[in-house]
This record gives C-alpha cells, structure tokens and sequence, in this order.
C-alpha cells in the first residue's frame, strides 16, 4: 500500500465512521508503537511521525551514542 491508498483509506474511514482524521492518525500510530515495541522489545525510545497531508508515515528510534 502507497502513501495515497493509505490516505484514501483515512479518509474513507473518516466519512463512512463520522470519526475526525486526528483521531485515526492516533491509532494508527499507537498500533505502529505496540508491533514495534513487540518485534524489537518494549524500547520507550521508539517514535512516529506521520504527515497528515500526504500519508507519509515514518518510526524512530532513539540512541544514545557512546565513545
């Protein structure tokens, strides 16, 4: 799925549920959160972005570099 089919789906879900846009980013980033503290272990340093215009979705990680 490319970023423009998976804003077509927000968007369908929100006119079909009368559920606002916010709210669905939110979950959808709370379900990305819970499968990668799953695969990669319960890291609290783990982020997500996701732009609202076009659908672009991306997770962080961050780590603190030592010498």
């Amino acid at each position: 799925m490319d970023n423009s089919e998976f804003l077509a789906a927000v968007l369908q879900i929100e006119k079909e549920k009368n559920i606002s846009r916010d709210e669905i980013f939110n979950a959808i980033s709370e379900a990305l959160l819970t499968a990668c503290k799953q695969t990669y272990g319960n890291n609290d340093n783990i982020f997500v972005d996701i732009d609202h215009e076009t659908g672009a979705y991306h997770l962080y990680t961050k780590k603190t570099v030592v010498k």
